[in-house]
């Protein structure tokens, strides 16, 4: 059995994206304009599971910032 290696396409560092680019995404998801694969694909993301994580990350952001 031969090993092959698997190589991971990553188009961005993890992290990079502006917080103002993760904020427009998400708000723009939750008020129902697109959905995650939609949004991936306009802001040039590269998979819905990337617009998904803005999105939670703009919830923890939200959750926070009421709590204070």
């Amino acid at each position: 059995m031969s090993k092959e290696k698997t190589r991971v396409k990553q188009t961005k560092p993890r992290g990079t994206y502006p917080p103002s680019l993760k904020r427009e995404l998400a708000v723009r998801y939750l008020a129902g304009e697109f959905s995650y694969a939609v949004a991936a694909e306009d802001f040039g993301l590269p998979s819905a599971e990337t617009a998904k994580e803005f999105v939670r990350w703009y919830k923890r952001l939200v959750a926070s910032e009421d709590a204070d």
